[in-house]
């Protein structure tokens, strides 16, 4: 398959890339129906953060179960999911208090550029939408999606994390890599 691959400031190829194979019987491989460019995979393309080799992009997506591992309950193939930057398990005590980002089990996602992904922790990572929307949609819910996770997951995390009490008033600067790049 083919797949976006950054080789350094402003060098992005597209090349050959092995398709993704279950690894972990809480895998999932997803074709992907959409994928963002994120502001934080404009750092490493401006050379701000520097990368030390090849590196696979994407890790804002939407797609198509394709199949699933072995310990998967919850995801099935054929259901049209939304996928997070970070892996959870949905199990660990970060995750059963609402910080699946921080999970214990959290990998980062990256290769979502590409027609097939290899997404970890499945049931925790996907989300299941009721429907497969029509394709005329999907665009918009990458979109929609990318910036709901930047501006409400981000920011809501940091004013939570100021334990704001007795009607102080508090203001937040948002750290997302989106309000960096503008």
């Amino acid at each position: 398959m083919k797949a976006t691959m950054l080789y350094g400031p402003r060098d992005v190829r597209f090349e050959e890339r092995p398709d993704p194979t279950i690894v972990e019987p809480t895998d999932a491989i997803l074709r992907v129906s959409a994928a963002c460019v994120c502001g934080s995979d404009l750092w490493p393309y401006r050379g701000i953060a520097p990368i030390a080799q090849p590196t696979p992009m994407g890790h804002e997506y939407v797609g198509i179960v394709e199949e699933v591992g072995s310990a998967v309950k919850h995801i099935k193939p054929g259901q049209f999911v939304v996928g997070s930057f970070a892996t959870s398990d949905n199990t660990c005590p970060h995750c059963q208090f609402g910080y699946h980002s921080s999970c214990v089990q959290r990998e980062f996602m990256s290769a979502a550029q590409a027609p097939l992904l290899r997404v970890p922790l499945a049931d925790g990572t996907l989300v299941a939408t009721p429907d497969v929307p029509s394709d005329d949609l999907i665009p918009s819910i990458t979109t929609r999606l990318s910036l709901l996770r930047d501006f409400c997951m981000i920011d809501s995390m940091a004013t939570l994390h100021t334990r704001n009490r007795h009607g102080t008033q508090i203001e937040t600067t948002s750290a997302s890599p989106q309000s960096a790049t503008g």
